[in-house]
């Protein structure tokens, strides 16, 4: 019998619904080589962690029924808890299924607006956004264990602040100003790269040295390329590698060869970051640690398949992430950078004037 021999019409609600949750099922199966969450989590060694008392004793636990969805529940022998194999991950409160979870990520990987997300997926737009975050908590350590090696290429790119227009009527001002954000890259020979919000403005010494020294490989880095900045001297020096300046300037064509690889990833961020228009501050650091991730991924997707590889970090790490727990999260990061801008003395200065005009100056004394 042909498949369009079947009457798909004739079914009820329930049955077609039931058809579509089985289709999907054997696509999940098919992309990611599991049907549900739960077959994946034992797939991968998800090992259940009672989350009363911490016990990751198989021994401890004990099969205890399922819950409504028809996932497995345990029972600690130790506290009497209750719980399922998938609490204490990011995905311990997730309701779409194997197959919504992954076409969501996979569209995450495109940068797909929040609201296409939901209409494709299915789902409301808050649901969307807390699967954003959920993935972008996973992934915040990962920066934390890249380290470069070989020739490293440094350099900054400066993206405006949204949270810089407290009243939204002054002009934006010309050129390079602490009303932006610094972002540093780095990347070495071998495409390892990093990428840190660390300032507003030019980036001082300290700050330099705090993004960049931590993430090179002890007396493996041979060569640090950068364009000259006094801020660069410190980690330079600290890094005991040996500098090549390169001054890029319109016409100066050796420059612009030398310094291609780390031009490319800053025009490649600055691109990146521009799809997020009104992106709060406290949120960038996140994007940029997405991207480095994505890019990472992407590199060894046919090796690792991105999504799934997604998911299994998300299965794998420990710490539940729900909706109340974020705004105490965003407070944090919101501190944080209040605290590194009161340190450096770098407030936001606020400018008079008509919108995007320059105030005008005042009429010299005859």
């Amino acid at each position: 019998m042909s498949v369009y021999d079947f009457d798909v019409d004739s079914l009820g609600r329930d049955s077609f619904a039931g058809l579509v949750a089985a289709v999907r099922r054997r696509l999940a199966r098919e992309q990611i080589g599991y049907g549900d969450l739960e077959e994946m989590a034992d797939g991968v060694g998800r090992v259940p962690i009672c989350p009363g008392c911490g016990c990751a004793d198989r021994a401890s636990l004990v099969r205890d029924g399922s819950d409504s969805n028809g996932r497995k529940r345990f029972r600690c022998r130790e506290c009497g808890t209750r719980f399922g194999i998938l609490s204490g991950t990011a995905l311990s409160s997730c309701k779409l299924t194997l197959w919504q979870l992954s076409k969501a990520i996979e569209l995450m990987t495109f940068n797909v607006p929040l609201d296409a997300v939901a209409d494709v997926v299915g789902c409301h737009h808050n649901t969307a956004l807390l699967t954003r975050r959920k993935v972008f908590e996973t992934v915040a350590s990962w920066q934390s264990k890249v380290r470069l090696s070989g020739v490293v290429f440094i350099d900054e790119v400066y993206v405006f602040d949204s949270m810089r227009p407290r009243d939204h009527f002054g002009p934006n001002t010309r050129g390079l100003s602490k009303d932006k954000c610094c972002v540093f890259l780095a990347v070495d020979q071998y495409l390892d790269m990093v990428a840190f919000h660390v300032g507003h403005g030019y980036p001082t010494s300290r700050e330099i040295s705090e993004a960049l020294l931590p993430h090179l490989s002890k007396g493996a880095v041979t060569k640090i390329v950068h364009d000259g900045l006094a801020s660069h001297a410190d980690a330079v020096a600290a890094s005991e590698a040996t500098s090549e300046v390169h001054r890029s300037y319109p016409k100066a064509e050796e420059a612009l060869k030398a310094m291609l690889l780390i031009n490319s990833f800053s025009a490649w961020v600055k691109r990146y970051l521009g799809r997020f228009t009104g992106m709060d501050t406290e949120y960038l650091q996140d994007y940029l640690n997405w991207f480095v991730y994505l890019f990472r991924c992407k590199l060894q997707d046919e090796k690792y398949p991105k999504v799934g590889r997604i998911i299994r970090h998300m299965l794998l790490a420990n710490g539940a992430i729900t909706r109340a727990s974020l705004p105490a999260k965003r407070e944090e990061k919101r501190q944080s950078i209040e605290k590194r801008r009161a340190q450096n003395g770098k407030k936001i200065v606020k400018t008079g004037g008509k919108r995007g005009r320059p105030p005008k100056k005042k009429p010299m004394d005859a």
